[in-house]
């Protein structure tokens, strides 16, 4: 292998090679690769560091093969030479060099956002199926790397470069890549475990409406009222036709399915009026061209002050033939019925408002068969009228029609306590179950467990964990002979000096209540374990002490003995036993065990004397 690194001016003008220290490089899953070193510019190096010096300069790196942007120069003076410290990243970072103006809107394929963002000589390799993703607002607009980062958020991809070539996955990383074994494979298997960012409950709203009022407006209004060439049916080849009883407009025979057994327009069916282009009976202006339920796909022709509703004749937009804005004559074809009717609604209201009044006959809506009818037998007039109209304002407020409060399973399985993350809203239009997999995806409602090996202890597994990458999943076996499956977030690679250590972390990981269980059984038996040793120290101490109070109390009670052996002897040394008797009593018993034998010979000797002098005197007074 190539030692030292490769340094590249911008365009490739100029390069050279050379020796650093201190290499290190950080690759973190879902992020570019960070690369620092350090080196002296000597005579050696002095095209390395003009290189270094000049703005946007690159830096190659032989044992991995990526090519890296020099963000940072420190470069102080040491004695005669400048000693260079630099952090680079991978080229990736260029994409921020890019501006994307373009935007779309809508379902999109990942494939079409990565061309739209990825600037030459950048290309992309999508591995597997990544579904397509429907914009609620536009994408685009922003910088390149920042909107690779929204894509990777909103379709659910993993993602890492490899120099020019982004490479894309819904999972990136192999399954069984590894077994780490604590002290054997590497040095030290690290556990930190964090609470601070667990929230467990989370309410959420989605989507929204807005908020109506009704306003009741009176205006006094001028009307034609139409002329045979002002109406007609929609089905000219058949006319007006025969309707069944509960075709017709109102409260009639066969209605009743229908709320307040009231039909708010005329139905045009299949049988009794055959064909599927669908004619205007009125002259107007297209102004609602939309969806909603129960009227299906439905097409809105206002002219001469009235609303002509064509409904749940189309089961696509496609059926419909006009648009918005668009203006319709009376007989022209608005569109293809594909159903088994075409309902006809006619109203002076405001559309809006009107639907509000689908099934009340109060006046809102008026019947087709009669105005077509007497429009086509009447004479052209105009007549005054005081127009009483109620609207549905907007009010500029929005009530979101899902809501739920999602609480984590831990509370009940595991007695986590509630905290609340902040609301969540979402101006999508979700069900139920879709707003609480956006809740779920919110919160974090375990404690984070990250794992970390320092090292591997033999160099015949260097290139085991140089082999490791983040995204791969494998096996810690700890200290306690728990086997813990966890996925590599970053490996620190210290490359070209043994000497130094590689390292990997294990990112977030869910605490799994086996490995929970185990570690805390281990945990008490370790406690039982020191528990008994103390007790076992504790009683031998006591045994100690025991063994120490019994060879005092003998001394003493030889002592004693001897010293009524003595009284017996002679009564003239009374006062001398009672000076020794005192002496002891005020001297502690450990200073008197441990002066007990020096004593005794004195005090031997003295009462020799004694006894020898009471014979003497014994001999004298007889």
């Amino acid at each position: 292998m190539k030692m030292g690194l490769i340094f590249h001016t911008h365009n490739d003008a100029d390069h050279t090679q050379a020796r650093v220290s201190d290499i290190q490089v950080v690759d973190t899953l879902n992020s570019l690769r960070t690369l620092s070193f350090s080196f002296i510019a000597d005579e050696d190096r002095k095209v390395a560091a003009k290189i270094c010096d000049a703005p946007f300069s690159e830096v190659e790196v032989p044992d991995d093969n990526q090519r890296y942007l020099i963000l940072s120069v420190d470069n102080p003076k040491i004695g005669i030479y400048r000693q260079y410290s630099i952090t680079a990243v991978q080229v990736g970072k260029k994409l921020h060099w890019n501006w994307v103006k373009n935007k779309v809107n809508g379902t999109q394929s990942l494939e079409n956002c990565l061309k739209m963002i990825l600037p030459k000589p950048f290309t992309y390799q999508i591995h597997g199926k990544i579904d397509n993703y429907s914009f609620s607002e536009e994408f685009g607009g922003g910088y390149a790397d920042e909107l690779l980062e929204q894509l990777a958020g909103d379709f659910k991809f993993e993602w890492y470069f490899d120099n020019y070539t982004l490479h894309v996955a819904s999972q990136i990383g192999q399954d069984e890549a590894f077994l780490f074994i604590d002290n054997l494979n590497c040095q030290k298997i690290n556990i930190q475990y964090s609470d601070e960012d667990v929230q467990t409950v989370i309410t959420g709203y989605a989507s929204p409406k807005p908020i109506m009022k009704e306003v009741t407006k009176t205006e006094t209004k001028t009307r034609t009222l139409g002329t045979a060439a002002d109406w007609a049916w929609p089905f000219p080849d058949v006319g007006e036709g025969h309707f069944d009883s509960a075709q017709l407009f109102g409260v009639h025979p066969g209605g009743g399915f229908r709320r307040n057994g009231f039909h708010d327009g005329l139905d045009f069916g299949t049988a009794n009026h055959p064909g599927n282009a669908v004619h205007a009976v009125h002259d107007g202006t297209v102004t609602i061209k939309s969806y909603m339920s129960g009227l299906q796909y439905y097409v809105v022709i206002s002219g001469g002050g009235y609303n002509v509703v064509y409904q749940e004749a189309f089961s696509s937009p496609g059926k419909i033939a006009v648009n918005v804005g668009q203006s319709v004559k009376k007989g022209d074809i608005i569109g293809y019925r594909d159903t088994d009717h075409l309902h006809l609604g006619i109203t002076r209201a405001n559309f809006n408002y009107a639907v509000s009044r689908s099934f009340s006959n109060d006046g809102t809506w008026l019947d087709p068969q009669s105005v077509i009818r007497n429009g086509s037998n009447g004479g052209q007039r105009t007549e005054n009228y005081v127009e009483t109209t109620k609207e549905l304002v907007d009010t500029g407020e929005k009530e979101y029609t899902v809501q739920y409060t999602y609480k984590s399973p831990y509370i009940t399985s595991a007695g986590f306590p509630e905290i609340m993350h902040e609301d969540y809203v979402s101006e999508d239009n979700l069900t139920q179950d879709g707003l609480i997999k956006k809740l779920k995806e919110q919160i974090t409602d375990y404690p984070s467990v990250q794992y970390t090996i320092d090292t591997v202890n033999f160099k015949k597994f260097s290139d085991y964990i140089k082999s490791s990458r983040p995204g791969d999943y494998g096996w810690l076996k700890d200290r306690l002979g728990v086997d813990v499956k966890v996925r590599i977030s970053s490996v620190t690679y210290s490359y070209q000096d043994a000497s130094k250590a590689d390292a990997i972390t294990f990112g977030n990981k869910r605490l799994d209540p086996v490995v929970w269980s185990v570690n805390s059984k281990k945990a008490y038996e370790e406690n039982i374990k020191l528990g008994k040793t103390l007790q076992n120290e504790l009683m031998q101490v006591r045994k100690e002490s025991s063994l120490a109070i019994s060879m005092a109390d003998q001394s003493l009670a030889k002592f004693e003995s001897m010293m009524q052996s003595i009284t017996r002897t002679s009564q003239s040394t009374s006062e001398s036993i009672s000076e020794s008797i005192k002496l002891s009593e005020s001297a502690s018993i450990s200073d008197w065990l441990s002066t007990s034998q020096l004593e005794s010979e004195s005090l031997s000797q003295s009462l020799s004397q004694s006894i020898t002098a009471g014979k003497l005197n014994t001999s004298e007074e007889g």
